[in-house]
């Protein structure tokens, strides 16, 4: 696919002009700046009850994660493209946990996908293990630059949510409307297609 922008060196070392093209940000901040105006009492605001199940985080490429996909035949599989880098992404994802753990038992199974550097991959667990979030995690192995989205098949922009439907097509996209993907539209598509079928068995 193609881009307007050129790929920058990997890790978090992008452009003012790719933070603008990849994550929404305004132009006097860059994802070095993003991640210094993140501290760690912000991140600790959402933390809830710990987790009864154990949180891990793995690097994946496309064909791993079309076949995480594959594997929840039957359900509703929502993925969760995001960075610590980028503040709209760190503001939307408490939604995913939520509506995790709101919706998994009517079938709904959520992954997040990490566009961060591989050399970041401690910083990211220590969010997912902050946040709650014991759904699958992975962490993209071509790192934060334009090689993620293009792999990954994403239009540019961070956050981003794609969601499939109980027999594994891709319904719906949730690009950013301004500086975050509509929440409302994205709860009214996951129960819609939560009742389009009647919910199967639980995963083997």
């Amino acid at each position: 696919m193609g881009f307007p922008m050129t790929r920058s060196a990997p890790g978090f070392g992008l452009t003012l002009s790719v933070c603008i093209l990849l994550t929404g940000c305004s132009k006097t901040e860059t994802p070095e700046d993003a991640r210094r105006t993140l501290p760690v009492a912000r991140l600790d605001e959402s933390i809830e009850a710990k987790p009864d199940r154990e949180i891990t985080l793995r690097v994946i490429d496309e064909k791993g994660l079309a076949e995480a996909i594959g594997r929840h035949g039957g359900k509703v599989v929502l993925v969760d493209y995001w960075a610590t880098w980028c503040m709209s992404c760190v503001e939307l994802f408490p939604h995913t946990v939520e509506l995790h753990r709101e919706l998994s038992e009517q079938g709904l199974v959520v992954i997040s996908v990490s566009l961060d550097a591989p050399e970041a991959e401690s910083a990211v667990l220590a969010f997912l293990k902050k946040r709650g979030a014991t759904f699958e995690n992975f962490l993209s192995r071509y790192g934060a630059g334009m090689e993620s989205f293009e792999k990954f098949n994403l239009p540019g922009t961070l956050p981003q949510l794609q969601l499939f439907d109980r027999e594994g097509n891709l319904r719906h996209t949730f690009p950013p409307a301004q500086s975050a993907p509509d929440t409302e539209a994205l709860d009214a598509a996951v129960r819609e297609l939560l009742l389009s079928t009647a919910a199967p068995g639980a995963d083997g």
